[in-house]
């Protein structure tokens, strides 16, 4: 157990409720004082392999930034990568500070606006990604006469303009009212999460579908070239969409503590102290997805697996 000295939050925009709970109780309980210790060497060592693998991602191959899908795929490793080099040191920094007893009143939130702005990103981009996705199954036509990466750039774009400060402004606004300010957040999420995951579910089912009867129809029919070329480009598209639903589906399972926590924080309202120490957990959680996310797209691509396997052997 050691002792935990009163820090001034003055000057600053968000104030850390969990820290704020230990300086009234004047102490760190040798359990909390593990944890985040495990946590602050668990950022430590995700952050520079965050940064190597994203940046193995962004560096494989200009041309692959020239189409719709890979474009967005690119955004998100430079979100994953501003994760690493500086959400992660930030929050490994400020468990450090508390831990050694020293001023974090302005380090949580420069972590908490950055956090919030890549968390926000990232979810932006799988909102675009999973749309653009649905158009390419569920409206090809449409798709490939209207789509193009310039439009798609321009959409992610305005969407992070727009929405990343407007959501960002309103929590601080509403920082010193404790009912209301996670609603902006919330909102913001929730219709994110609800276009992703119509447009996930209706692509999933289709690519399905659709990848059945076309491997039924090559096993039974002989197809001309034209029609094989056609075949093999609906496939990619399948093979993407799937890429894309894995990562939604790796994504709500590590946003499932965060999720679960702030929910029994909200509804309990006595002996919160257990569920205070948590909230390193299921950020780190979220933290390490953007480590996850180029693991996972390295894997279902081949494109890219080689595209990185090129650059490390320096061949073209």
């Amino acid at each position: 157990m050691s002792t935990l000295t009163r820090t001034s939050y003055s000057g600053c925009l968000i104030s850390d409720k969990s820290l704020e709970y230990y300086v009234s109780i004047g102490y760190l309980t040798d359990s909390v004082r593990h944890t985040w210790i495990i946590l602050s060497v668990v950022n430590s060592i995700a952050s520079p392999l965050t940064i190597v693998i994203n940046l193995l991602i962004i560096w494989t191959d200009t041309n692959l930034r020239k189409v719709n899908y890979n474009i967005l795929l690119a955004a998100l490793a430079v979100t994953d990568l501003i994760v690493g080099l500086v959400v992660e040191p930030l929050f490994a920094s400020r468990l450090f500070c508390i831990l050694q007893g020293c001023s974090t009143a302005c380090i949580f939130p420069a972590y908490f606006i950055m956090s919030v702005m890549c968390a926000g990103a990232t979810l932006i981009i799988f909102m675009v990604s999973s749309v653009e996705r649905y158009l390419a199954i569920e409206h090809t036509q449409f798709y490939l006469e209207n789509v193009t990466t310039k439009k798609i750039i321009l959409t992610t774009a305005l969407a992070c303009l727009i929405g990343l400060p407007s959501t960002l402004s309103a929590r601080i606004l509403l920082n010193d009212c404790d009912r209301f300010k996670q609603v902006p957040v919330a909102v913001a999420v929730g219709l994110n999460v609800l276009i992703i995951l119509y447009c996930s579910i209706k692509v999933q089912v289709t690519a399905y579908r659709q990848r059945r009867a076309i491997n039924a129809q090559a096993a039974t029919v002989q197809l001309q070239q034209e029609e094989q070329e056609e075949q093999e480009r609906r496939l990619k598209e399948y093979k993407r969409a799937f890429t894309m639903g894995v990562l939604v589906l790796a994504s709500i399972l590590l946003y499932c503590p965060y999720i679960i926590n702030t929910i029994l924080l909200a509804t309990i309202v006595v002996d919160r102290s257990s569920l205070i120490s948590t909230p390193g957990f299921d950020v780190t959680f979220i933290h390490l997805q953007s480590l996850l996310n180029p693991i996972i797209v390295s894997l279902r691509l081949s494109y890219i697996r080689e595209g990185v396997k090129n650059k490390l052997c320096c061949r073209e």
